[in-house]
């Protein structure tokens, strides 16, 4: 049996659970140290933010809040990287 699966909505609340989900797998990924996971979410972000952002509908607020979590978790990632790197030079990446 053929099942049609319909484009996701980008626009309003509907933007930000999308934003939401892939921040949730994100943070679940990161958390099990799953790099190859967590890059490809990476690769996924820019592509699902750029849409969101075109179709918002002026749901600022929760675009904001989820935006600003998703960037909590790069940081995350960023300093977990710093850590394994270890060395004067680690510094350098958070700079």
């Amino acid at each position: 049996m053929l099942s049609l699966v319909v484009n996701p909505s980008y626009s309003g609340s509907a933007g930000v659970k999308i934003l939401s989900a892939l921040r949730q797998s994100m943070n679940e990924a990161l958390q099990a140290e799953n790099w190859l996971e967590l890059q490809h979410l990476d690769r996924t972000c820019s592509a699902v933010v750029a849409r969101v952002l075109a179709t918002s509908d002026r749901d600022y607020e929760g675009l904001q809040l989820e935006l600003t979590v998703l960037k909590a978790i790069y940081w995350q990632a960023l300093s977990e990287c710093k850590t394994r790197l270890g060395g004067p030079d680690a510094m350098k990446l958070l700079k």
